[in-house]
């Protein structure tokens, strides 16, 4: 096994790089700016951000994003996007340096300097090089006193890529154990972990589209012994995301969140559904931001009118969803880490269940206002994207064992989003049917289910 020197401080680590493959400077940039990821976040107060927080932290990701993208998946053009987005965050984090959230404009640095190594093309070594020196000087200050986990972090990736023939961007983001206490399963610092908590748990990320960065991020955090770090919107909804031209990114911070929503929503649905995709080349970049046509109006019309088979749906689901969790929480056989995981998730659901019940009328012929319409318009996208992403990850059979997927839970999550928006609030309905019927006796309504689901999926071919 070769050793890799210890870069303290950053020392000889660029002119290590110069020497090696141009993919590992890539790999090294955009890892060391993910470390630090959830730092841009650090200095909220709880409450609902300003519009340049907003920006920040979502130009911040859209950098890191699209760096990891192109990692992923090398053969993609992303060259273009990258540049764009590496400008666009530099810019962001100049104007944030001058004041006193100097975490988060480092942060952003770091992600400007990940995507200027993914914009790096040809025997462009020494530039990535450098891009991937200015990301981990600039995580490293972002993480304040705690630079040096930055360095010995590098110090492992490096290891890694020496001696193993493992991509290292599919590794997990630390490869020596950094948590605090043993307890915790996921493996990240707790300068790290108490940002990242605050974000994912305040109100106003739980109850809207921005959930999906905290998504995303979890999926390329777990370690266990069964759990592996992943893309959680699948590469189609990957490439989608980050082809989109300047002027996506141009709208209002909420706006371009719902449509990234809508994305990975209409990609999943495809994706389970298993209709053909192209290859990333093919991904419109003019896409609308409205895929689904969801009417704000039409929806606060649905709340209305279905307000008491709402309130017995979301009812009998947040009980089965208890009943199921008991069963997780008491199944010894489970693996600890993704046991961990399915509560959480779980826990989420039930949450999101609540902020719809919060969006209701008093009574079935009250109006429902503009505000609570439109926020259940933001719930619908983001609950269908979670929902999907979570039953796949956290209730195929083959995670859960010995547990036995309860259908009313299946068909609970189905019924509400159709109750809140017809058939296009169903979601998936091949993906929800097929799960169900995976579990439904012979001779029940679910043969009628199969025949329905099978006649839908002939429908969409002839299109």
């Amino acid at each position: 096994m070769a050793d890799v020197p210890e870069f303290e401080n950053g020392h000889g680590f660029e002119a290590w790089l110069i020497d090696r493959p141009l993919e590992w400077s890539k790999a090294i940039a955009v890892r060391n700016a993910l470390r630090v990821l959830p730092v841009v976040a650090a200095n909220l107060d709880g409450s609902s951000p300003t519009k340049r927080q907003q920006s920040l932290i979502q130009n911040t990701w859209r950098a890191m994003f699209i760096s990891w993208t192109a990692c992923i998946y090398p053969s993609g053009d992303l060259k273009v996007v990258a540049a764009a987005a590496a400008d666009t965050a530099a810019f962001i984090a100049a104007a944030e340096t001058s004041g006193a959230d100097t975490e988060a404009a480092q942060t952003a640095n770091a992600a400007s300097a990940a995507a200027r190594a993914a914009a790096t093309v040809g025997s462009a070594v020494a530039a990535a090089a450098r891009s991937a020196t200015l990301s981990a000087r600039f995580a490293a200050i972002a993480a304040k006193t705690a630079g040096s986990d930055v360095w010995k972090a590098v110090a492992a990736d490096c290891q890694h890529l020496q001696n193993s023939k493992d991509s290292l961007i599919v590794q997990p983001l630390w490869l020596v154990d950094v948590r605090a206490n043993d307890r915790y399963q996921v493996n990240f610092p707790d300068w790290v972990r108490g940002p990242f908590d605050k974000f994912a748990e305040s109100d106003w990320v739980q109850s809207t589209s921005w959930g999906l960065i905290v998504d995303w991020y979890r999926a390329l955090l777990p370690n266990g012994r069964n759990l592996k770090p992943h893309s959680l919107f699948g590469e189609k909804a990957d490439f989608e995301i980050a082809m989109q031209p300047d002027e996506f990114w141009e709208h209002e911070p909420d706006e371009i969140m719902d449509a990234i929503a809508e994305i990975v929503e209409q990609q999943g649905e495809e994706r389970v559904a298993g209709i053909k995709q192209d290859g990333p080349n093919d991904v419109d970049p003019t896409r609308s931001n409205h895929r689904n046509n969801l009417d704000a109006e039409a929806i606060g019309k649905a709340l209305s009118d279905n307000r008491q088979p709402l309130l017995f749906s979301l009812v009998l689901l947040q009980q089965q969803i208890a009943e199921y969790r008991e069963q997780v929480r008491g199944n010894n056989h489970l693996d600890p880490a993704f046991k961990t995981e399915l509560l959480g998730f779980l826990d989420g659901l039930n949450k999101s269940l609540e902020d719809l019940a919060d969006l209701l009328p008093l009574k079935s012929d009250d109006p429902v206002s503009d505000e609570n319409a439109s926020a259940a318009t933001r719930w619908l996208l983001l609950y269908k994207a979670r929902v999907m992403e979570g039953l796949k990850e956290y209730c195929a059979p083959e995670n859960v064992a010995d547990t036995t997927l309860p259908v009313g839970v299946i068909l609970g999550c189905g019924t509400v989003g159709a109750l809140v928006a017809g058939p296009v609030g169903f979601g998936a309905g091949a993906f929800f049917g097929q799960l169900v019927i995976r579990h439904a006796k012979p001779g029940t309504v679910g043969d009628k289910l199969k025949e329905a689901i099978e006649a839908d999926a002939d429908d969409a071919t002839q299109v």
